[in-house]
């Protein structure tokens, strides 16, 4: 039985002990993922927070910007790895902090729970292999390579989901167009689009397609700063609405987003809003003018 016992040892624990001797301890070990409901991430050009909301991720700040659900999944399970993994010492000079960018060039991450910090680290580039990525503590001179894709996960700039409207085009059966000058409202009569405000006239086929594409499935173009400042959204220069089953969109177009005294251009931006939203978005300037209609551009 005592022989039983040792070869289970000299097997299973003391062959586990033997190869992690030597081995680097990862000081990411202890967090449970679980328990963080905020992250903070400062980078040199930007700074962000994330808070988590029921199950889903928000940028703190904000009214409702949330992050895509597969932006959210990537970055809690690639915390998760990052937990598990192994980790290699790849520099233990501070001076060298730079070239793996574990330094302040990098992302700076704090793991929260409410206002508690877990743990403050930095994410540098991705390791040779774009599945690892060099990391370090702030007050440790070491920069170790976890096998885990933080870089990507957390040093990236795309956390605002861009998405305005995403609905099914055939269900839209009605759409008002307002202007500081003019109204009309169109509907789908017996699968034929008719003018119904403020009186009847007929439409040309295919009139409607690019306003049903935008109104239906909207992606912004880019996310400005979330102040009405100089946005132009109280100015009512278009609304569009659309309805119809299980869809009621409104779409709210600003001024142009002219910056330096730059003039108007193809590449100009407009800012937008939904009716049912707060969050800002830039919409471009063909969207924009594909919105822009009288009834004379529909027959």
């Amino acid at each position: 039985m005592v022989l039983l016992f040792l070869a289970f040892v000299y097997s299973g624990p003391f062959q586990e002990w033997k190869a992690d001797l030597g081995q680097a301890k990862n000081f990411l070990k202890k967090i449970n993922i679980d328990e963080v409901n905020k992250i903070k991430i400062e980078k040199p050009d930007n700074e962000i927070s994330l808070v988590k909301v029921g199950n889903r991720w928000k940028v703190d700040g904000t009214k409702d910007f949330y992050l895509r659900d597969n932006i959210s999944e990537t970055m809690i399970s690639t915390l998760r790895d990052a937990v598990t993994a192994k980790v290699e010492i790849v520099s233990e000079n501070p001076e060298k902090k730079g070239e793996f960018n574990t330094n302040e060039n990098g992302a700076i991450v704090e793991l929260m729970q409410g206002e508690t910090v877990f743990i403050e680290f930095n994410v540098g580039k991705a390791g040779s292999d774009y599945l690892s990525s060099y990391i370090s503590q702030p007050d440790r001179d070491e920069t170790y390579l976890v096998k885990a894709n933080l870089n990507a996960a957390l040093a990236g700039n795309e956390w605002y989901d861009k998405t305005i409207f995403d609905a099914e085009k055939e269900k839209i059966s009605k759409i008002r167009f307002q202007y500081p000058t003019r109204e009309f409202t169109v509907e789908k009569v017996d699968e034929e689009w008719l003018g119904i405000l403020p009186y009847k006239f007929s439409i040309g086929d295919e009139k409607l397609d690019e306003v049903l594409s935008i109104m239906s499935s909207l992606i912004a173009a880019d996310i400005p700063e979330q102040t009405f400042d100089n946005t132009g959204l109280g100015k009512n220069n278009i609304i569009i609405q659309t309805t119809g089953e299980g869809v009621d969109n409104i779409l709210m177009i600003g001024d142009a987003q002219l910056k330096d005294g730059k003039e108007l251009s193809d590449d100009t931006l407009y800012f937008a809003k939904q009716g049912s939203s707060d969050n800002i978005y830039l919409v471009t300037k063909g969207q924009r003018d594909e919105l822009d209609k009288a009834i004379s551009d529909l027959r």
